[in-house]
């Protein structure tokens, strides 16, 4: 996908809002994601000289003469900034030398291969991660309810209200994905270049990271197993065995680690880690992740749902709308925690007997917690293991909220919010 669009359509990303806050002050900026999400656009807006590094001939040019990165007045971009890894010491070196803020903006769309014997860039170079569009970044309903007004003290208290959105618009966003190239299509143009990426993968992403895949469909459908566990923890031998059904001869355990290692190289695997608490008093927690994708519109292509099948009501796509939500939420979640430095996590105890689906962190490790339903009807045992979690953390709280798929926006007595995804920023 080329992510270099006509610059006068720009849409205002939420991570423009942390760009604006940085760049005065920061010499390098790296802004990751996975292909096509944006990155470059986003980057185009602030940039005053491009180095493609993904156009014939830059690589070499780049090894003949380096001072080409930093040789020029106000900030270079240097797109696709992996395919000459090289370039990472070279704008490092030029931070170590003087270089002003705002200098360099890095664009990639892969972590470079192990063993490229580049420096960590630690210090100099400082990470931003980019995703696909976020619900708040589709313009759908006004957004009532920030994440980052919760931990800052400034959300206000709002009136209830209904908001014009419903499992319909949830289950057409989902299927549409958040990719800007994409996400405007036509319904089967849009299922044509999303397969499309996902074949691409396969055949030319991972020979590019130095993996050569003989059997591209053995990744896809391993892909595809993934996704079905989407918003779950479950074992990557149950993964396996639902990529090779019936079949006696499975690929070797190294063979799929290797393709869940560059699938997340590639950002393509954004998985939510376990919370490991630094309070006394927690139940002993589960450390499996919970499996998600980059967009859950690459999950519902490879399990080939569509925006009817999600909410036609059969049972087994009834729960795949439900881990589907759940993986857009969290995205949105996501989107809205990396503008403030905040992380996001996900508990459970072992006996099953405590879970929160989302817990975002900031970096006073405050914590919110969100529960997850598609239903709008909250009943006190929905937030029962949100008051459980006040309790344990006392003033790390920051606050709860049950986020669903309905129309119904309040705060209850208790003081959780009950937010329709759409009104979530």
């Amino acid at each position: 996908m080329d992510e270099a669009t006509d610059s006068t359509k720009y849409v205002r990303r939420e991570i423009d809002t942390l760009l604006d806050e940085v760049m005065p002050y920061f010499p390098a900026i790296a802004l990751e994601g996975a292909k096509g999400v944006g990155k470059t656009q986003t980057a185009l807006q602030r940039a005053e000289h491009v180095l493609q590094l993904d156009s014939p001939g830059m690589s070499d040019l780049l090894a003949a003469d380096p001072s080409i990165v930093h040789s020029r007045q106000g900030s270079v971009l240097i797109d696709e900034w992996q395919k000459y890894p090289p370039v990472w010491d070279i704008v490092r070196r030029a931070v170590d030398a003087g270089a002003p803020a705002g200098s360099f903006l890095l664009t990639g769309s892969a972590y470079p291969p192990h063993g490229a014997g580049i420096h960590s860039g630690a210090g100099r170079i400082d990470a931003v991660r980019m995703r696909p569009f976020a619900m708040q970044e589709r313009s759908l309903a006004r957004t009532k309810v920030r994440i980052a007004d919760i931990f800052h003290g400034m959300q206000s208290n709002v009136e209830a209200e209904e908001v014009a959105v419903g499992v319909t618009d949830y289950a057409e966003e989902i299927c549409r994905s958040g990719f800007p190239g994409i996400m405007e299509l036509p319904p089967r143009l849009r299922t044509m270049r999303l397969n499309s990426y996902v074949e691409r993968l396969a055949t030319h992403e991972f020979e590019e990271l130095g993996q050569r895949i003989r059997d591209p469909q053995s990744v896809i459908r391993w892909l595809s197993a993934y996704a079905a566990g989407s918003s779950r923890t479950d074992s990557y031998q149950s993964i396996l065995d639902r990529a090779t059904p019936g079949e006696a001869d499975k690929p070797a355990r190294k063979t799929t680690q290797g393709y869940r290692r560059l699938l997340e190289q590639l950002m393509i695997l954004e998985p939510l880690p376990a919370w490991e608490p630094l309070q006394a008093g927690f139940p002993p927690l589960i450390r499996s992740p919970k499996h998600h994708l980059c967009d859950p519109g690459l999950a519902a292509t490879l399990l080939g749902a569509t925006p009817a099948s999600l909410i036609s009501g059969d049972p087994a796509q009834s729960e795949l709308f439900a881990q589907l939500f759940e993986s857009f939420v969290l995205l949105s979640a996501r989107v809205a925690a990396e503008t403030f430095g905040a992380k996001t996590w996900h508990l459970r105890a072992r006996r099953g007997e405590r879970e929160l689906d989302i817990l975002v962190e900031d970096m006073e490790k405050r914590i919110l917690g969100i529960e997850v339903k598609v239903s709008p009807e909250v009943r006190d045992d929905d937030v029962a293991h949100l008051h459980w979690l006040r309790v344990q953390l006392g003033p790390k709280w920051a606050g709860g909220m049950v986020v669903h798929a309905g129309s119904h926006l309040y705060r209850r007595a208790d003081g959780i919010w009950v937010v329709p995804l759409a009104a979530l920023g």
